[in-house]
């Protein structure tokens, strides 16, 4: 199943959630296959599907996006509201 990748790895890579994957899945969007694994059913995008929306829709996969460094003190001094 080499020309197949997980739901669960695509949807780390494009930075969503598997369910948001299996939607694309079930939407057509993705070009997929489902596997029954006992009571369930497994995803699995083919890679030229996948490799074709990122091109086309100019997404960034995760493993690819450089991170910027953080700002610790972004909210220093700022009280916290909401009560949360």
């Amino acid at each position: 199943m080499s020309d197949y990748l997980p739901s669960g790895d695509v949807a780390k890579r494009l930075g969503v959630s598997a369910a948001t994957v299996r939607r694309w899945c079930d939407s057509g969007l993705l070009r997929h296959t489902k596997v029954k694994h006992e009571d369930r059913c497994r995803y699995f995008v083919a890679r030229a599907s996948f490799e074709a929306l990122i091109a086309e829709n100019e997404v960034v996969p995760e493993r690819e996006v450089k991170r910027l460094p953080g700002r610790p003190d972004r909210f220093k001094g700022q009280e916290k509201k909401g009560g949360r």
